[in-house]
Parts: C-alpha cells; sequence; structure tokens
C-alpha cells in the first residue's frame, strides 16, 4: 500500500475546474465556474487514483440558534449543508468529499469519525502501530486542536513570535506518549 507523501496533500484546493483547462468531452464538467473551495485535498484518502476534497466547520452546539436541538444532531444537519454544497461538484469532477464537522468542544461529526478512522488507518503502515491504538491517538489530537484553536479565537496567543512546531514523521511522538501512557 502506498502512504500518502506531502506532494498529494493540498490546502484550499479548488473544487472547480480552471476555466482555461482544455475540456475533456468524456468527463462532465460543472456549468458554472464559482469560487468553491475546500479546506484541504488528500490524494488516495479513500479511494486509489482518486482526491478527496475536506471543508471543515467548527460549530457552537450550545448557540442560540440550537437550544432545543442534540448536539450530534447540529452536527448532522451542518454535515448535510456542506454536502449540499460541495458533493455535485466534486463528484462531476471525479473526487471524493468529506466534510469535517466539530463542535468547539471537540465533538466530532459521524463523517469527521470516518475520515479520523481512515487516517489512522494510513498511518498504521506507516508507524508500525495497531489501528486502536493510532485511531484513539487521531481523536485526540483533532479534539486538542480543535480546543487549542477556540481558546486561541477568545483569548489570543501568548506567543507573538512564530510557533514551533515538531516534525513528526516516524511516530515517535506518538511512542513516546504511549510510553508515558502505559506508566501510569
Amino acid at each position: 500500500m502506498r502512504v500518502a507523501a506531502e506532494a498529494d496533500v493540498a490546502t484550499n484546493p479548488a473544487t472547480q475546474t480552471a476555466p482555461n483547462q482544455p475540456r475533456n468531452p468524456y468527463v462532465t464538467t460543472p456549468h458554472q465556474i464559482s469560487e468553491e473551495r475546500g479546506d484541504a485535498s488528500c490524494y488516495a484518502f479513500w479511494q486509489r487514483g482518486r482526491d478527496c476534497t475536506f471543508d471543515v466547520r467548527i460549530t457552537d452546539t450550545e448557540a442560540r440558534s440550537h437550544q432545543n436541538k442534540d448536539p450530534a444532531k447540529v452536527l448532522e444537519l451542518q454535515e448535510k449543508e456542506k454536502k449540499g454544497k460541495y458533493l455535485q461538484t466534486c463528484h462531476e469532477l471525479q473526487k471524493n468529499f468529506t466534510p469535517l464537522v466539530y463542535s468547539v468542544d471537540g465533538m466530532a461529526g459521524k463523517e469527521a469519525r470516518c475520515a479520523e478512522s481512515q487516517l489512522a488507518f494510513h498511518l498504521t503502515s506507516k508507524w508500525n502501530r495497531p489501528k486502536s491504538q493510532l485511531v484513539g491517538f487521531v481523536r485526540v489530537r483533532l479534539a486538542l486542536a480543535i480546543a487549542r484553536a477556540h481558546s486561541l479565537l477568545i483569548q489570543g496567543s501568548r506567543n507573538r513570535g512564530g510557533s514551533i512546531r515538531a516534525n513528526i514523521a516516524d511516530g515517535t511522538a506518538l511512542q513516546h506518549a504511549w510510553q508515558c501512557w502505559e506508566e501510569r
């Protein structure tokens, strides 16, 4: 199995073809060109040989507009809204589309949970770890990233300089975290 390389991942991918590209008579293209864009794209995420476009939404499930609704239902409605906006266009361009809908608390929608599981599946061959460990790792990392982003929106960043990020290419961070977890 081929593991996605850095070149296989794009941010802000267009969900429509550019107007100056030659038209293939065997491929259906959208009737109107618009500025619809996904947030990220990855090659061979769900299927080999096919791009997958992701669009992320973080919503407050406790907002006034969602007062008497179950948080899971709110996330489900938002997923349907995203699919209504992008799914047809992505299918016309022979791409997969996955809406990643989260609450500000880190609760994931149904599609986001499936995507987290698929990401963990791809990491199993790269990091030589069981999928069960990696699913938990991916879900916790995403929930923490969402909580941190939400906190930064409210408080602002304390660090005015550039951020220093660790390069986690071989799974050593996971190994260290797992050792700390086992020591408890």
